[in-house]
């Protein structure tokens, strides 16, 4: 993706602040207006009013240069405030899109996704993008019509000048292109190896106490240092080209400005130029000079922006569930029944399931059992088309899967793994999740479902206490119940259990399955177990081996069919 295609989808983000976005412009470019005006005052002060001892011009001009000075600072001060609002307002918007848009995304992406990398996007590349969407781009927009203004200005003023001038900016012009290529290949290998840091800082901060436990400490800094010191070898590199642009910028100015004195001073002596005209071509080439400069520089800004912003691209692009189009699909309410029928399965050409038919209804539990690596959880990321099926088909409600609303459909299905996600919060905030339709009584209820009715109540906080990021305060039992309670709470109609008991003892986990049995209403409970002890109440029971439906039926027609089930059923009972 080149600049000028980032810059036309930067644009197209302001299209409904377009008013806004002028407003600002317009105050920037009165801004520069003004600025321009002081030096030309200051020239009739010096060729003018001081020669000829008129003190009301004298007192005229300065009177002007204040007014010019105070407006130029005036209009400055709004456009900023007006692009800062313009500029959050920016970052508001492809944040949040961003997310939104992570939220929809396939299991593929899900499985290759990089955290750390992904919080550096959403974060600092956004922020960098925003900076060079509004002040950037308008000063350099500025910049281009201040500096035709100022050609004009010049040549009037002294156009020998001039030419000595733009002769010597010619040549800056290419060495500052050479610095811009330099800079945007180093931008992008920066952005690449902090992108690495940050996600293993990222994965370690979240799981500190597990680093301890485990006890991978050392090895945590041995790739941390290497990821530190490849990290700032490169930033140094970086800095050094960013620094040698601005050196080479620096020079180029001084070499200008001790053209326009070593040239203009003959001139002045010769009698072909004034004191004042030029110490007001000197003010005034600057201004010229400047803006070319700050062009040089923007185009620098640019070239890292431009690996920030592929990087956000690679967010936006990335296709929503396998490419279809929600707008295109049927709505899903609520889901009665969901069907497999004969489905396959293959993740990395390895066979996952293999022609697998099951039937699930409302009001019943079921279960899902087998060894690790049979298949079971795939069968919840099938129902959540996190993936899409190689052969076969799945039902719901009657209705091809593929031709329901996946957004509607996740909406239907809660799920409760072993792997917990709880917040930072309160337990009430942590169970209803914002929800202003959930109240205490509601929660209450669920507590009670799960066992955990009593263990709260006899907090000091109680529904008020807060819980520790990944609920660390509580126990892992603890927490997988409360998972569970949230789950309940949802207005979903398919409650997936994938071995959300693992971490309780016989008799609480004994309890909870009694107590889901009796309040399953019009759910459809799939319960995914290693142990068996949990799935003896399901009304029906579907054992996996290596991908295919092995048995299938009741906890007691299993066990006098004598074959895999009851083996495993002895070994874990």
């Amino acid at each position: 993706m080149n600049r000028t295609h980032m810059l036309k989808a930067i644009i197209h983000n302001f299209s409904k602040h377009k008013s806004s976005f002028l407003i600002a412009s317009l105050l920037l470019l009165l801004s520069s207006f003004f600025s321009v005006l002081t030096p030309y005052f200051i020239m009739k002060i010096l060729d003018e009013s001081i020669p000829f001892g008129e003190w009301s011009s004298l007192l005229g001009y300065i009177a002007l240069a204040f007014i010019a000075t105070f407006l130029n600072n005036l209009t400055k001060l709004l456009s900023d405030y007006v692009f800062s609002k313009l500029a959050r307002t920016f970052v508001i918007n492809i944040r949040s899109r961003c997310i939104a848009h992570l939220q929809q995304m396939n299991g593929e992406y899900y499985t290759h996704i990089n955290s750390g990398d992904m919080l550096k996007t959403i974060f600092e590349d956004i922020e960098n993008i925003q900076q060079t969407a509004t002040y950037s781009f308008v000063n350099f927009a500025a910049d281009i019509l201040i500096s035709v203004g100022m050609l004009f200005f010049l040549g009037w003023l002294q156009p020998e000048l001039l030419m000595g001038l733009l002769l010597l900016q010619v040549f800056v012009f290419l060495g500052q292109k050479k610095f811009n290529r330099w800079v945007e290949a180093q931008s992008i290998s920066l952005r690449s190896a902090s992108g690495e840091l940050y996600s293993l800082i990222q994965e370690v901060i979240s799981n500190l106490m597990n680093f301890v436990v485990i006890g991978v400490n050392s090895l945590f800094r041995e790739k941390y240092m290497k990821l530190e010191k490849t990290n700032a070898k490169q930033q140094i590199k970086t800095q050094l080209v960013f620094s040698l642009s601005n050196g080479f910028l620096q020079l180029s100015g001084m070499i200008i400005t001790l053209f326009i004195l070593g040239y203009g001073g003959y001139k002045v002596i010769e009698g072909s130029l004034t004191i004042g005209g030029l110490i007001t071509f000197n003010v005034y080439s600057q201004r010229l000079i400047a803006p070319i400069m700050r062009a040089s520089q923007f185009q620098t800004r640019l070239a890292g922006a431009l690996a920030s912003w592929q990087k956000i691209r690679d967010i936006l692009e990335a296709p929503l569930n396998w490419g279809e189009s929600d707008a295109m699909l049927n709505k899903c309410s609520s889901i009665r029944s969901i069907d497999f029928q004969n489905v396959t399965f293959q993740y990395d050409d390895k066979l996952v399931l293999s022609k697998v038919s099951m039937q699930f209804e409302s009001k019943k539990i079921y279960a899902i059992v087998g060894e690790s690596g049979s298949g079971k959880s795939t069968i919840t990321y099938l129902m959540l088309k996190l993936w899409p099926i190689e052969k076969g088909n799945i039902l719901v409600n009657g209705t091809s899967i593929n031709r329901i609303s996946t957004t509607d459909l996740r909406q239907q299905i809660a799920v409760v793994s072993q792997n917990t996600l709880l917040f930072n919060d309160t337990i009430y905030n942590n169970l209803a999740l914002g929800s202003t339709t959930i109240t205490e009584a509601d929660v209450m209820e669920v507590l009670r479902i799960v066992e955990l009715y009593e263990f709260v109540m006899q907090l000091p906080q109680q529904l008020q206490t807060e819980i520790g990021e990944q609920g660390i305060r509580i126990s892992g039992g603890q927490r997988q119940r409360l998972s569970i309670a949230r789950a309940l709470l949802r207005p979903a109609s398919v409650l997936i259990l994938d071995e959300a008991t693992s971490m309780l003892d016989p008799i609480t986990e004994e309890k909870i399955m009694f107590n889901l049995n009796q309040h399953i209403q019009d759910k459809i409970v799939i319960v995914i177990a290693h142990r068996l002890r949990t799935v003896v109440s399901s009304h029906e029971i579907y054992l996996l081996h290596e991908g295919r439906l092995a048995e299938r039926g009741n906890h007691e027609s299993l066990l006098a069919g004598k074959k895999q089930y009851q083996a495993m059923f002895e070994r874990t009972v």
